[in-house]
C-alpha cells in the first residue's frame, strides 16, 4: 500500500485468490480508514477467484457507503474479464475506467 498526498494506492499483485485473501483484507480496511480516494492498481493480476471478486466487491461497496472514492490503475485482462463473466463491471465501477 502507498500512500500519496491525496489518495492511497493499493497494488493487488499477480494473484487475488482465497489463499492470500487475508493480507489484502487488512490491507483494504486500513486503506478505508485514510479516508481518502482509493487507486487500485489492477496491472499484474493474472488470477482471481470467487473469493477475490467477492473481496473486491465488498471493497467497493463499502466505499461507497463511507463516500470513499474508488479508481483503477491500469486493470488487468484477467480481472475485466473475471468482471465481464459475473456482470460485476458496474459494481466494481471498472465500466468507465477500466476499458
Amino acid at each position: 500500500m502507498t500512500t500519496g498526498s491525496e489518495c492511497v494506492v493499493l497494488k493487488l499483485g499477480g494473484c487475488l485468490e482465497m489463499d492470500n485473501l487475508r493480507e489484502m483484507s487488512e490491507r483494504f480496511l486500513a486503506a478505508l480508514t485514510e479516508g481518502g480516494p482509493i487507486v487500485l492498481d489492477g496491472s499484474a493480476l493474472e488470477r482471481i477467484d470467487g473469493a477475490g471478486m467477492q473481496l473486491l466487491l465488498a471493497l467497493a461497496r463499502t466505499a461507497g457507503q463511507e463516500g470513499v472514492g474508488i479508481e483503477w490503475r491500469q486493470p488487468s485482462r484477467c480481472l475485466l474479464e473475471a468482471a465481464e463473466l459475473m456482470g460485476l463491471e458496474k459494481d466494481l465501477r471498472l465500466e468507465a475506467d477500466g476499458r
